[in-house]
């Protein structure tokens, strides 16, 4: 209790170089030597994480280590390692398992305020790229004692690296709201995309895109269960695919789970067959892992045209934008976050956030509470009042 109540209080500084979001591993990650054991680090590490480096480099398990980091929503704290699973290494949850529960049963007995461990391993001949993720785990104490071919929050992909799908080279911008390419058909906006509730009603859409991953969607849950809310997330495909146990937790949870492409590209620089691909993909990994087709839809960067809309529909989605884009995933001070939100938001609105940050699990505790003040009702996008039909 005193190791949990001693990191509440404490203000960690994480070394955001250290696990990029979700969508930013790739090339965002060096491989930066002459740090403690080539693990990356910049800076000063927070208590947690430089105490984790220390148990690593005590049991030799530091080199093939490539990054660490911690948070914590006040009420879990999880930590993430992204390593190189050791050499000689068949395909298969084998190796890389049972080095994976190294790790984090000595993580867990290092640091006795962590609730959880999320590791993601690649293997030695790969790139540290999102394309290249090989096995990805959660471990919680009680998921510790177990032996590691008998935990279900578990993922190994056994395709060769030829085998795996390329990642479009066209990324999608950082949201500045939703805008069309191009000009939309009379008659498509009104039966294919959502981009508010029923003005005359105060009810907000809450949403989260991209992900899952680790540390920050168990945060963003459990956050989320602390107060009370039902979400929608748009999750990307081959994220749901890594990491499926954080999937099922989205939707056991009761949250909307929505399709926001399989790679996170600019669909608006592909070709309908291409962008027909990256949704349906996504419904498919979707439907595979939980039983559940996606009924809404976000493009990648808000960037939409009318034949991404028209794929979107030929596979039941509808699209879904937004009204109130606070920019959660620029680090602003969290009372710019607090006055951005609430000089756009309106009845009906739908309020865009992200997983993979810091910052926004840190911030939604307080702009519910804003917003529940102001009167308004927080939901999922399947909940949210529509506006009436036109003439």
């Amino acid at each position: 209790m005193t190791g949990r109540l001693a990191l509440s209080t404490v203000a960690v500084v994480l070394v955001s170089s250290l696990i990029p979001p979700p969508m930013a591993w790739a090339s965002d990650l060096p491989d930066a030597r002459g740090s403690a054991g080539g693990v990356r680090r910049g800076g000063t590490l927070p208590p947690v994480e430089h105490r984790l480096l220390d148990a690593f480099a005590a049991q030799g398990l530091i080199d093939s280590l490539k990054a660490i980091r911690a948070d914590t929503n006040g009420h879990l704290t999880i930590a993430g390692l992204v390593f190189v699973i050791p050499r000689p290494t068949p395909r298969g949850t084998g190796v890389a398992a049972d080095y994976a529960w190294r790790l984090a049963r000595v993580a867990l007995a290092a640091v006795p305020a962590l609730d959880e461990v999320h590791l993601t391993g690649y293997h030695p001949a790969d790139a540290i790229e999102p394309q290249t993720v090989a096995f990805t785990a959660a471990v919680s104490r009680a998921e510790a004692a177990r032996e590691p071919g008998a935990a279900s929050r578990i993922w190994s992909d056994d395709r060769p690296s030829e085998g795996r799908s390329a990642f479009p080279s066209l990324r999608a911008r950082k949201e500045r709201g939703p805008r069309a390419i191009g000009e939309i058909p009379a008659g498509v906006h009104r039966e294919s995309v959502l981009s508010h509730g029923d003005p005359s009603k105060p009810t907000l859409a809450l949403t989260f895109d991209d992900g899952p991953g680790p540390i920050y969607t168990t945060l963003l849950l459990d956050t989320l269960d602390q107060l009370g809310l039902k979400a929608t997330f748009f999750l990307v495909g081959e994220r749901v695919i890594q990491y499926p146990y954080f999937v099922q937790a989205i939707a056991q949870r009761g949250h909307d789970v929505g399709n926001h492409s399989f790679h996170h590209p600019n669909l608006t620089r592909l070709t309908e067959a291409d962008v027909l691909t990256e949704l349906a993909q996504t419904q498919e990994a979707i439907a595979r892992t939980v039983g559940i087709t996606p009924r809404y839809f976000r493009p990648p960067g808000g960037d939409y045209n009318a034949s991404i809309i028209a794929a979107a529909r030929s596979l039941g989605l509808t699209t879904v934008l937004w009204t109130d884009d606070p920019g959660d995933y620029a680090h602003l001070d969290p009372g710019l976050v607090e006055q951005r939100l609430m000089s756009r938001t309106h009845n009906g609105g739908i309020l865009l956030l992200h997983q993979g940050v810091s910052d926004t699990v840190h911030i939604l505790p307080p702009i519910a509470a804003l917003l529940r003040r102001e009167g308004y009702h927080l939901t999922k996008v399947s909940d949210l009042p529509l506006p009436a039909a036109g003439p």
